[in-house]
């Protein structure tokens, strides 16, 4: 088994609808979301997989012998409901091959373009979650750069506490004409449509829609990393594959590794050590929607932590930066309907934590690694900072 990273390049603009139900007289309006879930694009693999070998599609669908040695590819590739050895990381926006990651929510910025990392304050504040230490900034007016990307060398330093290094324009706005600074990734490019009635020529009533396709910019794409399939099965060459709601064409081609930054460098004060987890990809929590799933209220002597185990490495949570919950549901072609929406923590949300100092090597264990559900579509991908 071997991993490959699969970069898809936009040839056209490009429909990856949102959670809104799109349902005739019902739905005036849908957007786009861009990046895509991996649930998305695992479909897109697992068609391209099929193509290149050479498979028969009609077999696979109806869980049959698809190839001529009498393989179904079931187990591999999985179906509708499942993704068999298939195992995502991302995916992630890249320009001109370098990838670009969510802007931290713990990184604000006020009307001064003015910076300051947030952390936990020193005093708990009574809430109806009891008294906990919400993250603060030093004045009023600062706000998250929701929606922006910055560099992995950028996200390097947010991870090691570093401010100094922020430059004019090293945030970049996914949308144009959203805030950020630097040069926008895509457009939005919306449509109008209407259903007609063939026999009569004429627009039906109440049937009226828009949708708004992004249209990546020139040198954005997306990368995908992929693992647990045999390197055979990878396309070799450069292709053309349909991706998104409207089947516009892609370019997808498959390479060596995608490079991430390395941990933020941890140090132990009075035996404990602060750190922080970063999503940059939405987190399926099994707990209260944003909570891991071995994490539990407890009580300290002071405030409130939520106290558990991850990948072996026992930790408190103290407060957490989350951003506004993410609808991700998606359309399942062999039942020819809507999945059911399901909440995630959206990408850059800052979980703010503490350890005792036993641990560091743990701790350094879970960057790059995936918390949460659903983690072999992609989902929860995290990385370790200081705080």
């Amino acid at each position: 088994m071997g991993d490959s990273i699969w970069t898809f390049e936009a040839m056209d603009s490009l429909f990856f609808r949102d959670g809104k139900p799109m349902n005739a007289a019902e739905s005036t309006w849908i957007e786009s979301v861009f990046p895509p879930s991996g649930q998305t694009l695992q479909g897109a693999v697992r068609a391209a997989v099929l193509q290149y070998l050479g498979a028969d599609i009609k077999a696979f669908q109806e869980g049959k012998p698809c190839l001529r040695d009498g393989s179904s590819l079931k187990e591999e590739l999985g179906d509708h409901q499942t993704i068999g050895q298939l195992n995502l990381t991302g995916p992630f926006v890249c320009e001109n091959g370098q990838p670009l990651f969510p802007a931290p929510f713990d990184v604000v910025r006020n009307e001064f373009g003015n910076h300051e990392l947030l952390k936990p304050a020193p005093s708990p504040m009574e809430s109806d979650l009891g008294p906990v230490r919400y993250p603060v900034a030093s004045d009023m007016g600062f706000k998250p750069l929701a929606g922006s990307y910055v560099s992995a060398e950028m996200l390097r330093h947010f991870l090691n506490g570093k401010l100094e290094y922020v430059k004019p324009g090293c945030f970049s706005p996914l949308y144009a004409g959203e805030g950020g600074g630097g040069a926008p990734l895509t457009d939005r490019e919306p449509k109008v449509g209407l259903a007609r009635d063939n026999a009569s020529r004429i627009n039906e009533e109440g049937m009226l829609f828009a949708i708004a396709p992004v249209r990546p910019r020139k040198g954005v794409s997306l990368a995908l990393k992929i693992s647990g399939l045999k390197s055979s099965y990878y396309p070799d060459e450069p292709f053309l594959q349909r991706l998104g709601g409207e089947g516009k064409m892609a370019r997808i081609k498959t390479h060596g590794v995608l490079s991430v930054p390395k941990p933020g460098s941890l140090t132990v004060d009075n035996g404990r050590i602060r750190f922080k987890i970063v999503l940059t990809t939405p987190g399926r929590m099994p707990q209260d929607g944003w909570l891991p799933a071995d994490f539990q209220k407890y009580q300290t002597s002071d405030y409130q932590v939520w106290r558990g185990r991850e990948a072996g490495c026992s930790f408190d949570i103290i407060s957490a930066c989350l951003g506004k919950s993410l609808k991700i549901g998606g359309w399942d072609m062999a039942a020819k309907q809507s999945r059911p929406l399901i909440n995630y923590v959206p990408a850059g949300s800052v979980y703010f934590c503490e350890a005792n100092a036993d641990q560091k090597e743990a701790i350094l264990g879970l960057h790059n690694k995936k918390t949460g559900t659903c983690t072999q579509y992609g989902c929860g991908h995290m990385m370790i900072g200081t705080w």
